[in-house]
């Protein structure tokens, strides 16, 4: 009996030890599949999933939500932007900006209120400020330490603003179009306002600029054209649009004359601080811009202003140029 009681407690303990190992053995073996699911679900939360090295950039800048902001230098200056009166709102680079907001929802957009001269001086010193609406002159970017945008829109040319009056005695002096060296080298009064740019023209009018009379309380080109008017100048070197605005609402029509040498068409453009927020800026604004070149608003506008036939910015125009006669 004794004998017996020991093999059944032999047997019970190989029964236990081969239980024991079963069990050891079945639960190293399921760890590495438990662990194995608890990574791939740990993955599919938190990679991020492939994109672009610059879609990248801005992923991280929108990641926490950081929303990027630009800043657009505004000048007063009609019709690119009107801040009073019955069109308030409706200038072309007015409309250029609500209709951008359309297309980058997720970009915060405010306006800075300033002079041409003060919103050049704070893209030079690299805050966080764009022109939304300038010359296409990617040739000067590096010497201006600022970066462009793919073209918006187009403008049409600048040129002479002088009285209805005087129009016939000038076409007869310097041609049609005007031969602005021949016009500058005379000794007509002329004036802009300050800090006023006008692409390739600018090395002829620093050049010839003996005649050129600074008005300090001149605010906008509409001060500038009353004095025009007024006779107290005979000249002025402005966009045709300008014009259009100021005869809308002045008694006196003023008559703008085209000058020789002149692209009938200028591409316009957006301009950021070359720095790494310009560069984020100015690509955001390149993902979009096809949709702002055929925006039927902005185009709408942009007729309104400087012609019915003013055509959507296409990549290579027919753009003739203005030549005498």
């Amino acid at each position: 009996m004794c004998h017996l009681m020991k093999f059944y407690l032999l047997i019970a303990v190989f029964v236990l030890l081969g239980i024991g190992t079963w069990l050891i053995t079945s639960s190293s073996s399921n760890h590495p599949e438990i662990n194995s699911s608890t990574n791939s679900s740990s993955d599919s939360s938190t990679t991020i999933p492939a994109v672009t090295p610059d879609e990248t950039i801005v992923a991280s800048q929108l990641g926490r939500n950081q929303l990027l902001k630009i800043q657009w230098g505004v000048t007063p200056e009609a019709p690119f932007h009107i801040a009073q009166g019955p069109d308030q709102g409706n200038g072309f680079c007015d409309v250029l900006l609500q209709r951008l907001a359309v297309y980058l929802p997720d970009v915060r957009q405010e306006r800075l209120l300033d002079t041409h001269a003060n919103i050049r001086l704070r893209m030079q010193q690299h805050q966080q400020v764009c022109f939304p609406c300038t010359l296409f002159k990617p040739e000067t970017a590096t010497a201006q330490a600022r970066i462009y945008s793919e073209p918006t829109h187009f403008y049409r040319p600048h040129g002479i603003v002088v009285r209805k009056s005087a129009a016939k005695n000038f076409i007869e002096q310097f041609g049609s179009p005007i031969d602005l060296v021949k016009l500058l080298r005379s000794d007509y009064r002329y004036s802009f306002p300050l800090a006023r740019r006008f692409g390739d023209l600018q090395p002829l009018i620093d050049q010839y600029s003996k005649n050129y009379h600074a008005i300090p309380d001149a605010k906008n080109s509409q001060d500038i054209f009353r004095l025009v008017d007024q006779s107290a100048l005979d000249f002025s070197i402005d966009f045709q649009s300008a014009l259009t605005y100021y005869n809308r609402s002045e008694q006196h029509q003023l008559i703008f004359l085209p000058i020789a040498g002149q692209p009938q068409l200028l591409a316009g453009a957006i301009s950021c601080p070359d720095t790494n927020w310009g560069q984020l800026a100015i690509f955001r604004i390149n993902k979009v811009v096809e949709k702002l070149r055929q925006d039927p608003q902005l185009l709408e506008n942009l007729r309104f202003w400087q012609g019915s036939d003013l055509p959507a910015y296409q990549s290579e125009p027919a753009t003739g140029r203005n030549e005498p006669e």
